[in-house]
């Protein structure tokens, strides 16, 4: 009897989920791993080529795919002359070495083969060498793993876009990301000549620095790196764990040169940390204890207040009527005071069990 895959797949895949889902499992496996080896027991049950149980085979297969893996995935435009951790990410430079035992050393027989070896030689130095990698180790079958590294870095990385200038300004965004998820933005035209096509450009349009050396950012702010790093280690209080979300959400401005979007993302964060709930007033509140959160002075929290009703004035403007972010200079100021409020609150991570109780205390501040 021939069972086609597409005959069994809507019962198999729940099946698969529940067992990649189970508490053995959780985590170890993928759905597809799981998918493929039901629909392969099923199909050798049915030839009568096997008679065990799903279980037991699930389990035989499983035991056999699980196993440690280990992942460097090259940052896009980023560099460190100093290896690091956030978290259980590692981050070290891609070096000459470490390419080396990928390429022989001796050429090859055939002419051809050796050239075409060479040439992807020089093409992955010239885009990978140097180059700053998020290192994760990951114990689960192949598919599970890869999905486990990928979320890890993109965690980390966006924690270490804490540093980046791109969350000061509204001219510029990070390329802090693994290569091929950086976007990098450029258009492409046909050059012509009385009709006649001459050539194909490629432009790219710039939205940020070249290259982004976290050596510069970690001298200008000392501590901060390891800061994040502690956060990402340990969400043991509902703070820490609410603070991370926060500016796992936050991070994601960076990655943006438009100011409308940058906004959104920037907001969200914000009211998810110093707002109560949906029902208390959003900007005499939030301005209120960002100023009292990072105000040293009444001259700097009646800017901080200001600044708040003009940036929501903007984003009104945007949402209900189309405009866009006229003015830079308000928004940039915006934008520090934001990023000034997370580092903040990466300082207090230890003080507070729970975002209500650090709105408790700002709130009390303004009585006192």
């Amino acid at each position: 009897m021939l069972v086609t895959k597409s005959q069994t797949l809507m019962p198999d895949r729940l099946l698969a989920e529940r067992i990649a889902r189970s508490s053995g499992l959780n985590g170890l496996v993928s759905h597809e791993f799981i998918l493929d080896q039901t629909f392969k027991w099923l199909c050798e049950t049915l030839e009568l080529k096997r008679c065990d149980s799903l279980g037991d085979y699930i389990s035989v297969q499983c035991d056999e795919a699980i196993r440690s893996h280990e992942f460097y995935i090259p940052l896009c435009r980023t560099y460190s002359s100093v290896d690091f951790a956030i978290g259980d990410v590692e981050f070290k430079s891609i070096s000459k070495k470490f390419l080396d035992g990928w390429f022989p050393s001796k050429p090859l027989d055939d002419p051809d083969m050796e050239g075409r070896v060479r040439q992807l030689e020089n093409d992955t130095r010239a885009k990978f060498q140097a180059t700053l990698a998020a290192c994760v180790k990951v114990r689960a079958e192949a598919k599970a793993a890869s999905a486990q590294a990928l979320d890890s870095v993109l965690r980390a990385t966006a924690l270490l876009r804490f540093l980046s200038i791109a969350n000061w300004t509204s001219k510029v965004r990070s390329f802090a990301l693994p290569f091929g998820m950086e976007n990098s933005a450029a258009w492409h035209c046909f050059n012509l000549d009385n009709g006649v096509v001459t050539g194909l450009s490629s432009i790219s349009i710039f939205e940020g620095p070249y290259e982004w050396v976290i050596d510069e950012a970690r001298a200008e702010l000392p501590g901060l790196l390891e800061c994040l790093s502690d956060l990402a280690s340990s969400q043991s209080t509902d703070f820490r764990k609410t603070l991370l979300d926060a500016m796992l959400i936050y991070s994601r401005n960076s990655t943006t040169v438009d100011p409308a979007n940058k906004l959104v993302f920037i907001l969200v964060a914000l009211e998810s940390m110093l707002l109560k709930d949906a029902g208390e007033p959003i900007q005499g509140n939030l301005g209120e204890r960002m100023a009292f959160l990072i105000g040293r002075s009444l001259d700097s929290r009646k800017s901080i207040v200001s600044l708040v009703k003009k940036t929501y004035a903007m984003r009104s403007k945007f949402i209900h009527h189309g405009q866009g972010i006229d003015d830079l200079e308000v928004f940039d100021a915006f934008l520090f005071n934001a990023w000034s409020c997370f580092g903040r609150l990466l300082e207090l991570r230890d003080q507070f069990n729970t975002r209500l109780e650090l709105i408790g205390r700002l709130d009390e501040m303004k009585l006192s």
